[in-house]
């Protein structure tokens, strides 16, 4: 292990238990945001049916969070470089858990606008949150199955995705209101801020050992004109991501409410079946990712992805 702290690496070793008591709550952070992400997606219907709206008007519930993530992200990565990691990761899920509380009170009182004012302010902390995260595991697992951590990241965000299809649609037909199902969404995403507290304490007593730098002390002085300088194999990475997501995500926001009224199906099987996009990746994610550490082969790997979705 490299010890040249001035480059970023870690001064002194850092164990696999703290490596992996870091991983383990950095994978929380996102778990209950990707719960609630397409919460709105599995009760379509009683949405629409509860407050009057339209199509279009529901769809603003999605344009609104995809449109303040695109624009937040930006900020998300240059504050993280200014600050600490621990710092940003605090705030954005704080972030989240008061926009989804702001949707929720929208729902409970019956008022849309206020839910997309509330969906608009967890956009801006969703993403940015994964920013914080992918950096904290950056941080920890740079010389050490790099990928496998960032497997083990994401597949903790599906397992939150697979969990809203599967359960989100019993708890309505159990409860019968809305706004009870995102005060369940609400809890999901404080418990990501609880874990961020965690984190910032773990963080903080690590860095004070001296094991890791925070992206402040490693970075120098970013600047905007920075972007023209990224290498054009990283442009089009973010296209393969860009179009991927187009394809994904769009299709999820509705694809509950498309199974029910083009086959039939009902809400829970609708979801069930929606959710099976996420539930593949589960096994396959840290599978692919501890491939990756062991062979390499990454541009590979990713070639192969594309071809297969």
């Amino acid at each position: 292990m490299d010890n040249e702290t001035g480059r970023g690496l870690t001064a002194k070793p850092l164990t696999m238990a703290l490596r992996y008591l870091v991983l383990t709550l950095s994978c929380l952070l996102a778990f209950g945001g990707y719960l609630v992400f397409d919460l709105c997606a599995t009760l379509q219907d009683p949405i629409m049916e509860q407050l009057g709206i339209s199509n279009t008007q529901y769809s603003l519930l999605y344009v609104v969070y995809a449109w303040t993530n695109c624009l937040m992200v930006l900020f998300a990565g240059v504050l993280i470089d200014k600050t600490t990691n621990r710092m940003c990761a605090l705030i954005f899920c704080a972030i989240a858990c008061v926009g989804q509380t702001v949707l929720t009170i929208g729902a409970q009182v019956g008022v849309f606008p206020l839910m997309v004012i509330g969906r608009t302010i967890f956009g801006a902390g969703l993403g940015s949150i994964c920013v914080a995260q992918n950096t904290l595991t950056n941080t920890y697992f740079r010389d050490v199955n790099l990928a496998t951590a960032f497997a083990a990241t994401l597949t903790v965000s599906r397992v939150g995705s697979v969990t809203n299809f599967l359960l989100s649609p019993y708890l309505y037909q159990w409860w019968g209101s809305i706004a009870a199902v995102f005060w369940y969404g609400t809890g999901m995403t404080l418990l990501s801020l609880i874990s961020a507290v965690f984190l910032f304490f773990v963080d903080r007593d690590t860095e004070r050992k001296g094991k890791i730098q925070s992206a402040n002390r490693r970075s120098r002085q970013i600047k905007w004109r920075d972007v023209l300088q990224f290498p054009a194999i990283f442009w089009v990475i973010c296209l393969i991501c860009s179009f991927y997501y187009i394809n994904v995500f769009a299709m999820m926001a509705v694809l509950p409410d498309f199974l029910q009224e083009r086959n039939g199906y009902s809400p829970q099987t609708a979801s069930m079946i929606s959710s099976t996009v996420y539930f593949c990746a589960i096994p396959c994610v840290p599978f692919f990712g501890r491939i990756t550490d062991y062979l390499g082969y990454r541009l590979h790997t990713l070639l192969i992805a594309v071809a297969v979705t």
